[in-house]
């Protein structure tokens, strides 16, 4: 099997995954498992009518995101032109997307740096919610 085979295989367990009660958004975790979670949890229905480049910076780790017509595109590299860009660690990206961090505080304590239109960055935070816990 290719890798881009078990790409649906690992981002439907990991939307299985995410439902868990014991689920702790803000454990560590790699750079690499938390941008998997991205298209695990992308709400393409959030998306609808928002188009954005974004260049994502996680340390020394670079990403593109593309988001177009409700789809999600994340690959690692440099974004060439992108709309906005967020500069900061796997710990904070996480306590964005799911600790309901502000981002505003991010920025504010020097945790996040962003470039471009804010208002993109804040609007891509939006697009990945957790699901509710499955029922034990």
């Amino acid at each position: 099997m290719r890798p881009a085979d078990l790409e649906p295989v690992v981002t439907h367990l990991g939307r299985w995954g995410s439902r868990s009660g014991a689920l702790n958004p803000a454990a560590d975790s790699s750079v690499d498992s938390l941008v998997l979670s991205l298209r695990a949890l992308f709400n393409p229905q959030a998306a609808q009518g928002f188009s954005a480049t974004i260049g994502l910076s996680l340390n020394e780790s670079r990403f593109l995101v593309e988001i177009t017509d409700g789809q999600l595109h994340v690959s690692r590299g440099e974004a060439e032109r992108p709309t906005a860009t967020l500069d900061t660690d796997r710990p904070t990206l996480a306590a964005l997307l799911y600790g309901g961090r502000a981002l505003d505080d991010a920025v504010r304590a020097g945790d996040a740096t962003v470039s471009g239109k804010i208002s993109v960055i804040a609007r891509f935070l939006r697009l990945f919610p957790l699901p509710t816990p499955a029922a034990q």
